[in-house]
């Protein structure tokens, strides 16, 4: 994942806390017939360097990878090129995640619904906007919290 990429991945329902067993319920709940086609409709079937990872985007920019385990959906995850914003792009993941009947999650942990306003302040609170936006000043406050 690059800094500018914002990273959140499709939650069964069924989790709601930061701390629930994702891969647990991905278990009980697995991604519905045709969900290849909604991905399709949205960005472009990407070459996967694993069987086990099926991938569209671009590896820099936007992207969506769906994991498995014994070709069973062990996670979703999504990234958004946050340099070149795309509307079809985010658009298209609220439709998966509404077609697939899930949530998103943050990298932090946060769950929030797979609808406009909730994603737009997830990305505007996220630390790749703010790099995004001003990287110089990004990287010298992340400097001062590391180096104290």
């Amino acid at each position: 994942m690059a800094i500018w990429q914002f990273e959140c991945s499709l939650t069964p329902l069924a989790v709601d806390l930061p701390d629930a067993d994702v891969e647990a319920d991905w278990d009980r709940q697995q991604l519905p017939a045709g969900y290849e086609a909604v991905i399709d409709s949205f960005t472009a079937r990407a070459t996967s360097w694993s069987d086990a990872i099926l991938m569209w985007g671009e590896e820099s920019g936007d992207r969506v990878e769906v994991v498995l385990d014994a070709e069973k959906v062990a996670a979703v995850i999504v990234r958004i090129d946050l340099r070149a914003f795309s509307d079809v792009f985010a658009t298209g993941v609220l439709r998966l995640a509404a077609f697939c009947g899930c949530r998103l999650r943050d990298r932090t942990g946060r769950v929030f619904a797979a609808e406009w306003p909730e994603f737009v302040a997830a990305l505007q609170a996220s630390d790749e906007l703010r790099f995004v936006r001003n990287p110089h000043d990004f990287l010298a406050e992340l400097s001062t919290r590391v180096i104290g």
